[in-house]
């Protein structure tokens, strides 16, 4: 989300939109609503799996996968099973993760991984829009 919000007060977030099927809660709904990214991080409402199938072949420009956070020295355990479904869809993933993870081990060759770093992230969402733009947006 601090990714977002610098990137929008940069005006860098022209025609960028991230979009969350199921629930927000707690703080990143409020900080959602403190900094104005409504227009820019859209929350939808849960919806099942053959939806969620059809949104992102027919939807979506990039999927994006949050990796649980663990300390950068040790080995993240756990693969999230939506990655599976994200690679079978065939679009670009852009993945914040850590070195250790397997999701950083399958992906990161053909798609982009970003750590848990505000600045790594920034780096990484630029990277993203200029390898994956709009069809109606040149890169620059």
């Amino acid at each position: 989300m601090d990714a977002i919000n610098i990137l929008k007060k940069d005006n860098n977030m022209d025609n960028v939109e991230f979009h969350q099927y199921g629930a927000v809660y707690g703080e990143a709904l409020k900080y959602v609503n403190d900094n104005n990214l409504n227009n820019i991080f859209i929350i939808h409402k849960r919806v099942d799996y053959d939806k969620c199938v059809d949104l992102m072949k027919n939807e979506a420009d990039v999927l994006m996968v949050f990796d649980t956070i663990v300390d950068e020295d040790k080995v993240q355990p756990f693969l999230p099973s939506k990655i599976l479904d994200y690679l079978l869809v065939g679009k670009p993933i852009f993945s914040v993760t850590t070195k250790h993870s397997p999701i950083y081990r399958m992906v990161k060759d053909k798609h982009i991984c970003a750590m848990y770093d505000v600045d790594d992230i920034i780096k990484c969402i630029k990277k993203q829009m200029l390898n994956n733009p709009k069809p109606n947006q040149a890169p620059k």
